[in-house]
């Protein structure tokens, strides 16, 4: 039965795809680049969705190609197919304007470089997506890297 906080849109029903059976089969064959199980940790998904939208609307403007590039950073960085209805509507409603760079992170938790990298690649084909590369967008890139506590050289 769902209760008055998921049918309200809060955390609990954004984080409802964790609980519900079929999800797991997609996950088991497909390669996910940052180690999020969904199943376990989908606060950890929601997180990576904020940063990648977060890339896409800091120019003040989501271009169709940066949105379709979301969705499919997201899909390949978890390993899906598909993105769960409760992930594609937390990227629906993303909001820029409480979007917080460094509290997404936290939430994320990457440790590993390898997972850094491919968040950074990620982020970079969002930004790219639309053609225009502006200073935001640069500034965006470069404050990620600098709070994942990357060096040049360890980005691609």
């Amino acid at each position: 039965m769902v209760d008055e906080q998921q049918r309200s849109g809060q955390v609990g029903d954004q984080l409802a795809f964790a609980a519900r059976p079929g999800i797991g089969e997609k996950l088991l064959n497909a390669v996910n680049h940052l180690g999020i199980d969904l199943h376990a940790e989908p606060a950890r998904a929601l997180a990576l969705a904020e940063v990648l939208c977060g890339a896409a609307q800091v120019d003040d403007e989501l271009d169709p190609d940066e949105s379709e590039t979301v969705h499919l950073e997201l899909r390949t960085l978890l390993g899906l197919e598909t993105l769960p209805p409760e992930l594609t509507r937390h990227v629906r409603t993303f909001s820029r304007s409480r979007f917080d760079l460094v509290d997404a992170l936290s939430r994320l938790r990457l440790s590993d470089l390898a997972h850094k990298k491919a968040l950074m690649r990620s982020v970079r084909a969002v930004l790219k997506a639309d053609a225009v590369y502006r200073d935001t967008e640069r500034d965006y890139f470069q404050r990620l890297a600098h709070t994942l506590r990357l060096s040049p050289t360890d980005i691609d």
